[in-house]
């Protein structure tokens, strides 16, 4: 089933992406929308949380939770989700930090 525009939310972190995977052959349709509902969290060893969040246009912007607000996060700083003490925030997790 494809998405509709009726079909996409609207919560504060959903927006469009101008393709989807095609499940039978793993290949992009170009015009296709698809929603993406969450950012992804995560939380250093030090304890810095990050969120980074995917633009419609394929870019990444990356933000740091600062004394209980988001703030603009250097563009580096999405590397730090790739190292092995760097976790991955689960769904709860999330939802227990500030909008």
């Amino acid at each position: 089933m494809r998405p509709t525009d009726s079909s996409l939310t609207t919560t504060p972190f959903a927006w469009k992406v101008p393709f989807v995977l095609d499940p039978k052959h793993g290949q992009a349709e170009q015009g296709t929308l698809a929603c993406v509902t969450d950012p992804d969290v995560y939380r250093t060893e030090s304890g810095l949380i990050l969120r980074v969040v995917h633009a419609d246009d394929g870019g990444l912007k990356v933000e740091q939770l600062k004394e209980g607000a988001w703030i603009a996060a250097r563009i580096g700083m999405a590397g730090l989700r790739l190292s092995p003490s760097t976790r991955k925030l689960t769904e709860r997790q999330v939802k227990a930090l500030p909008d």
